[in-house]
């Protein structure tokens, strides 16, 4: 059967075509959510001779699949795409910087030591920090004081004499520092030490008692303990010192002796804790101004407030 091409049968064709088009469309539309109901109106009889329902299933049969679907794909008669921009997840805070919880350890002198450190704290602006001390004599233990560390996070430790603590103290220093202490040490600990003292929880290991003739220091590592020391600690002064003692496994002189080369300032880390060894009689602190800076320092480090 030949196809007809009569001029009023192919306007037909195209009005059914665009009629069912459009009624897809606004179908689509309604169901994505971006437009309102539809509706049908009736056709002119002069121009077209049935109404739009008819020409709708007309224009089904007509307009085939394959134009069906490029109908429905054409982004025109698709609803917008909201795109839901999400603003980026705020950087965290910065974690607060750590408190120094200091407890000085040490001979009859350690209330002067605290009370200088306590002074030069507060001259270099800082709030909120605690500084104890504790006379060792022969029967300290550290069991109260050193039980966690959120009492005391930093220990200042230092012997002189009969001035050693309790042998339990080393016991109750190691479990500290295992559970993230940290550690400042001064001479005479190298010497003068509770029983079964683990050097390991120190920079150095085990030595005589010796001294420096000027007390000179020499930087050999740029570091925040030594920043803004001057390399005359002791004004030219003899200091008693633990000598050339070896350093541990991972420990890092930072500091030496002028004079006689021997370490002077040492830092080690093990897992969260902190150790610096002074290889100074620390007791000699508060004659000068400026070892008592660095012995701040020390602890400031320490405890992870100067990096």
């Amino acid at each position: 059967m030949p196809r007809n091409f009569d001029s009023s049968f192919l306007t037909q064709k195209r009005q059914a075509q665009e009629i069912y088009a459009n009624y897809i469309t606004t179908n689509q539309k309604i169901n994505q959510g971006c437009s309102t109901r539809g509706f049908f109106q009736q056709g002119n009889a002069g121009t077209f001779s049935s109404d739009q329902i008819t020409a709708v299933d007309e224009g089904a049969v007509l307009i085939g699949q394959d134009s069906r679907d490029n109908v429905l794909s054409n982004s025109q008669n698709n609803c917008p795409v909201n795109t839901v921009v999400t603003a980026p997840a705020p950087a965290p805070a910065p974690a607060p910087p750590p408190t120094l919880n200091l407890l000085v350890l040490g001979d009859s002198g350690a209330s002067n030591i605290a009370t200088g450190i306590t002074t030069r704290l507060t001259a270099l602006g800082y709030t909120g920090f605690t500084v104890n001390y504790q006379v060792l004599g022969t029967t300290y233990t550290g069991a109260t004081d050193l039980a966690n560390t959120n009492t005391y996070n930093t220990v200042l430790l230092y012997t002189n004499s009969s001035q050693t603590g309790a042998a339990s103290l080393s016991t109750n220093l190691k479990n500290w520092v295992a559970l993230g202490g940290n550690l400042v040490t001064g001479t005479f600990i190298w010497n003068l030490y509770p029983s079964g003292f683990d050097f390991t929880i120190t920079p150095l290991q085990a030595n005589a008692q010796s001294n420096d003739s000027t007390g000179n220091l020499t930087v050999t590592v740029v570091h925040p303990i030594t920043t803004g020391i001057t390399t005359t600690i002791t004004n030219g002064q003899i200091i008693l010192n633990n000598g050339n003692a070896s350093l541990q496994s991972g420990a890092k002189t930072i500091a030496t002796f002028t004079t006689s080369g021997a370490p002077y300032v040492i830092i080690k880390t093990s897992g969260a804790s902190r150790f610096v060894a002074i290889n100074a009689y620390i007791n000699a602190f508060n004659i000068y101004l400026n070892f008592r800076n660095l012995v701040t320092n020390a602890c400031l480090w320490a405890v992870g407030i100067l990096n």
